[in-house]
């Protein structure tokens, strides 16, 4: 009896026990399981979200960059641009070795001819070829066909002359229409026209020692920049001996240079109003002496 009262106490208990672990048992676990795919979603939707925010920054961060880059890109470009094509206002402290050089000689193709005035808007076609006729035969002798008698040149290399240092274009139908090569002897008619050519008497035995040295470049603020000059001829004795690489260095003095330069005799001082090319040339639009 006592027996089966023990086991049947043993029993209940073991079965109350069972029943309290499987029920806590099942519901732990699943109270377990699902904490932990809480925090996983959790921990993933925190990442997924740094990671959201963290490309959102690097993105705008790079858009940014991108941004400031271009402009300043375009900033430096447009700066670039302007300083190119804008004429810098320069004094007598400021000029370039190279700078004085490209005016000595641009204001020297006129000096050299003894020419103390021109305008373009009133020039007229004899005294642009009478221009281009000079700056040929003391400069460029390859384009100027020479038999002793005459020296002639194409229409072609007339018209390219005076674009390049005067911004004067030439008519052909005008130098078509020039005199024809008179029987005597007759300067006055000079240039003529002859089989697509500009015709004028020859002559040698010439000296032009005529220079120019710049002494000053001022910009007016209206796209021009005008020459301030002093001309100066070179002693003859001097210029019959020179080479043509020593004439060259006539062209590198300074203004102080040249007033120093014993060889160097100041003829007079003018001025020169020019138009600057793309390439940073010199166009001449007017000139005058003081």
């Amino acid at each position: 009896m006592k027996k089966i009262k023990f086991l049947a106490v043993t029993a209940a208990i073991c079965l109350a026990m069972s029943s309290l672990a499987g029920c806590t048992g099942t519901d732990s676990g699943k109270t377990s399981e699902t904490t932990a795919e809480s925090q996983t979603t959790a921990a993933s939707t925190e990442e997924s979200k740094d990671t959201e925010e963290s490309k959102d920054t690097e993105e705008s961060k790079d858009t940014e960059e991108s941004k400031d880059t271009e402009e300043s890109k375009d900033t430096e470009e447009s700066k670039d641009t302007e300083e190119s094509l804008e004429p810098q206002p320069t004094g007598d402290d400021s000029i370039t070795p190279e700078l004085q050089k490209q005016a000595n000689v641009f204001v020297s193709n006129f000096a050299e001819q003894g020419i103390k005035s021109f305008d373009r808007q009133n020039a007229d076609l004899k005294q642009v070829l009478d221009f281009v006729h000079m700056f040929l035969k003391i400069n460029s002798q390859d384009n100027l066909k020479s038999d002793g008698n005459y020296e002639s040149f194409t229409y072609e290399k007339a018209q390219d002359v005076a674009g390049k240092y005067l911004g004067y274009i030439i008519n052909e139908d005008d130098v078509k229409a020039l005199p024809e090569i008179p029987e005597e002897f007759d300067a006055s008619k000079m240039p003529f026209y002859k089989d697509g050519s500009i015709v004028y008497y020859g002559g040698d035995g010439e000296a032009h020692t005529g220079i120019a040295i710049v002494d000053s470049i001022d910009n007016p603020g209206d796209g021009t920049l005008v020459l301030s000059y002093t001309a100066y001829n070179i002693d003859l004795d001097t210029y019959w001996d020179l080479t043509a690489d020593q004439l060259k260095e006539y062209y590198k003095l300074t203004a102080d240079q040249a007033k120093k330069d014993p060889t160097l005799t100041a003829s007079y001082q003018g001025k020169a109003t020019v138009d600057v090319g793309q390439s940073g040339s010199y166009i001449l639009i007017k000139l005058e002496a003081n």
